[in-house]
């Protein structure tokens, strides 16, 4: 595979590249984010481990206090060794003493517990909100045709359920890690005590784990069949939602409601069964544990004769450490589990990393003074098929408006995404003032560019965010001065708190138009050297169109205006009129000259829309109607 791309590498399964985001390559990107507060994590639980330790060990001469012999066996030597220990800090072996030192030292041990734990939880949170902050960058910064070829559902899936899930993942990791640190206490004082027979009780614990592996292997495999599940349910309510307007027209929620809900059972499934999976794995260990234990009572006893005060505390000690196994078991599954979304968010990742925009030291500045040229431009989507635009060469000239027209599909789209920089051409090249749009002077001309939709892009906020959003330190006359040339103003004064009224989700609360002439002011904020119009009033009631297209004409000749369009009627006083079919320009001109000669597409066209007569209404209509809906004289 030495000669295999990262792209091709990219293009295999996510079940066979889940090794890349396998334990190992989870534990290095913890280590790597994480590295310090990991290790005084690991620090603090072998601190745990010994006051754990000591703590236990305090039995034995609490044991003698309260008269249980413990100067038979293993346990002469560890009370002796505690007497010692007492007398060297001076204090007499009484009840008191003994129970004051044990207060002290499990007040430790439950200082330290709450110290672990909460840094725990700040490594956990802290290592979501890097990934996710990483995976954000690597989406944002990757180019739009590859952003644009994925569904949008799949990212958010990524950054949030995904993400949650490695987080919840990281959280039983450390709580592992913690109850490997308390088990290795309570072995290391069983050994003291009875060293054959904790190594065969940890011997069984072992056995009884690795019993269990097909367990850990179907935690691994529910996992994946998790992630893929949830994708697929936030692709559909994403689709859902933004389509209820169409689904509740059609009469269509049953059917949404039959996938949502087909959906909605699978992960149900998913869940049940990685829970019946987790309980069958308790029960397991749970009844081994009680058949560890009674063996091991029965070793203690009738084999190796240990004094009653031994049996006592190595009963103990075992008690608490076969259950510390099962909740490592436990950890484990739960880690393995969330592995699959881990894989899922560094497969997104490498993939937008892969497909991002090349990072330039040294950028340049644009300035359009002359003119943008397409030179013999192609662009196909596919690696094989028909290209969308085939050896385009066209001009803007500043200061001036061109209209891109043709039907649907002739390229129309593909040329603003080239003007703009979003795509680059296959053959070809885009220049500014004869100078090539490359890589060092992307952002500045973006910069340049003012830019409104067919599908109006508005937030959930005030009027006055969503222009800002655009130009953050807009003054409040640049603000009331672009709604002005946007035949906005008016509308915006007419609104319950004017500038400060919450529009909805999408701007719901205005009409169509509004949200047009809103998309529009906001793109005149930015002062453009070009505003690109790519299908602005398409959706528009003819008044409204009309009030979008007087804002327009009242820029034309003082901002550079490319305008695309099906709609001819909108065009009429373009000074140069560029006609696309199956991705060529095939006529130019302006609207006289296409008109003129009583043949060919650009007036088929025309015909077709019955624009010519359009454009006899609409210059009736301007006698009594002006660019911001006021009559005039």
């Amino acid at each position: 595979m030495s000669g295999e791309t990262l792209s091709e590498r990219l293009r295999v399964p996510l079940s066979v590249r889940v090794q890349n985001g396998g334990l190992w390559s989870y534990l290095s990107a913890l280590w790597n984010d994480e590295g310090a507060k990991v290790a005084l994590a690991t620090a603090l639980g072998a601190c745990l481990s010994v006051t754990q330790g000591v703590g236990l060990l305090l039995l034995l001469p609490l044991l003698q206090l309260v008269g249980f012999n413990t100067g038979q066996g293993a346990t002469a030597g560890v009370a002796h060794y505690a007497s010692a220990a007492f007398a060297f800090i001076g204090l007499p072996l009484t009840l008191v003493s003994v129970l004051g030192v044990y207060v002290v030292i499990m007040t430790l041990y439950f200082l330290l517990t709450r110290w672990q734990n909460n840094l725990g939880y700040a490594i956990q949170l802290d290592f979501a909100t890097q990934l996710r902050q990483k995976l954000y960058r690597a989406i944002v910064d990757t180019n739009w045709l590859f952003f644009s070829r994925n569904r949008a559902s799949t990212f958010t899936h990524a950054l949030t359920s995904e993400v949650d899930r490695v987080s919840y993942g990281t959280q039983q990791m450390f709580q592992g890690l913690a109850g490997l640190m308390v088990l290795a206490a309570y072995i290391v004082v069983a050994w003291l005590l009875s060293a054959v027979t904790t190594a065969a009780v940890v011997l069984c614990g072992i056995i009884l784990i690795f019993g269990l592996k097909n367990k850990i292997s179907v935690s691994r495999e529910k996992g994946k069949a998790l992630s893929a599940d949830m994708r697929g349910l936030y692709g559909a309510v994403t689709e859902h939602l933004d389509g209820m307007k169409t689904v509740k027209s059609y009469g269509a929620q049953e059917r949404n409601m039959a996938r949502f809900s087909n959906l909605n059972a699978r992960i149900m499934k998913d869940y049940v069964e990685y829970v019946r999976n987790i309980n069958t794995s308790q029960l397991l260990v749970n009844v081994g544990s009680v058949v560890i234990l009674a063996g091991a009572l029965l070793a203690l006893i009738d084999v190796l004769h240990l004094p009653g005060a031994t049996v006592l505390v190595l009963l103990y000690l075992f008690f608490m450490i076969i259950p510390q196994f099962n909740s490592l078991q436990l950890n484990y599954q739960a880690v393995v589990n969330m592995l699959p979304s881990y894989a899922n968010v560094m497969d997104i990742k490498a993939r937008s990393e892969a497909e991002a925009e090349r990072e330039i030291a040294r950028p340049r500045d644009v300035t359009l003074r002359r003119r943008v040229e397409l030179r013999d431009v192609s662009f196909s989507y596919a690696a094989e098929g028909q290209s969308a635009v085939e050896h385009v060469t066209l001009k803007v000239d500043a200061g001036k408006m061109t209209a891109i027209v043709g039907t649907s599909g002739a390229g129309k789209s593909t040329l603003a995404d080239l003007i703009m920089g979003l795509i680059e051409p296959q053959e070809g090249a885009v220049l500014i003032d004869d100078v090539p749009l490359d890589a060092e002077r992307l952002d500045a001309w973006r910069g340049c560019i003012g830019y409104v939709a067919q599908e109006t892009f508005l937030f959930n906020d005030t009027v006055r965010a969503n222009l800002l959003w655009a130009y953050p330190s807009a003054t409040e006359d640049e603000l009331r001065t672009a709604l002005r040339l946007a035949a906005a103003d008016d509308f915006v004064a007419r609104l319950p708190d004017a500038m400060e009224t919450v529009l909805g989700d999408r701007g719901v609360r205005l009409s169509g138009g509004e949200q047009q002439r809103l998309a529009l002011a906001r793109a005149l904020l930015r002062k453009p050297s070009v505003l690109i119009l790519d299908e602005a009033t398409s959706n528009l009631d003819s008044e409204n169109e009309r009030r979008i297209q007087g804002a327009i004409e009242a820029l034309h000749g003082g901002i550079t205006i490319v305008a695309i369009t099906h709609r001819l009627s909108t065009i009429r006083n373009a000074d140069v009129i560029y006609v696309l079919e199956n991705g060529r320009v095939i006529e130019t001109g302006d609207w006289t000259s296409l008109t003129a000669g009583g043949t060919g597409r650009f007036l088929e066209l025309c015909k077709a829309q019955d624009a010519l007569q359009e454009i006899g209404d609409v210059g009736a209509a301007s006698q009594r109607v002006g660019p911001t809906g006021s009559p005039v004289g």
